[in-house]
């Protein structure tokens, strides 16, 4: 099977999120200047793949997959950034990302490190952590008409960002998203829909 696209409905049948916030963290904005946006980790928990499929395909696309979400959120807090909504600036994801290439720190293996050592490598003063799990997941052709549902024609997509301090290590934040959709729809729109929501919340606003 080639050209296999890993994808999902932004149309929400049912969906709900958690936020927790550090009690201290004023304490921690106070003293954060600049935050780095990692790439996202993606993982995929539909069963067995169709037959024929290119598992190589398969990880390349979830690389894919995990440095566009990494652009859109930083786009999207960028955006914040410059209309004045934000008192900690953005990392450049290409800065980021050369960055841990040159420290050996390939994107879906950053586990391997501590938050302290990520965000010491990058220079900033917190760094924020995306994971994305598909289960169910649409798996189709660049023929939307072939697509396969994984016998289901719902795709559940839970979306978790986590905030940690570099200094302690200490995890300041998080966002956690769970929704289903039956709709299939293109990911870049997913990742609009599901990236808004959560940089709505996103802790480092200016006090109004």
């Amino acid at each position: 099977m080639k050209n296999i696209i890993i994808a999902a409905g932004v149309f929400m049948l049912s969906g709900c999120a958690t936020v927790y916030t550090d009690e201290s963290f004023s304490e921690y904005q106070n003293d954060h200047k600049t935050v780095a946006v990692l790439p996202f980790y993606v993982m995929l928990d539909i069963g067995e793949f169709p037959p024929g499929t290119d598992r190589a395909v398969i990880e390349d696309q979830k690389h894919d997959e995990a440095i566009l979400f990494q652009q859109q959120l930083y786009t999207q807090f960028l955006n914040g950034y410059e209309k004045g909504e934000y008192t900690v600036s953005f990392q450049d994801v290409d800065k980021t990302n050369v960055i841990l290439q040159n420290n050996n720190m390939q994107a879906g293996e950053l586990n391997k490190f501590t938050k302290s050592e990520v965000g010491k490598a990058l220079g900033v003063d917190a760094v924020i952590y995306g994971t994305l799990r598909y289960s169910g997941v649409v798996m189709a052709s660049t023929d939307f008409a072939t697509a396969l549902f994984g016998g289901t024609e719902k795709s559940n997509v839970r979306t978790v960002m986590t905030v940690y301090d570099t200094d302690s290590g200490k995890l300041i934040w998080s966002f956690d998203d769970n929704r289903t959709s039956g709709i299939f729809y293109a990911k870049d729109s997913l990742a609009t829909s599901l990236l808004k929501k959560s940089s709505d919340k996103f802790p480092y606003k200016v006090a109004e």
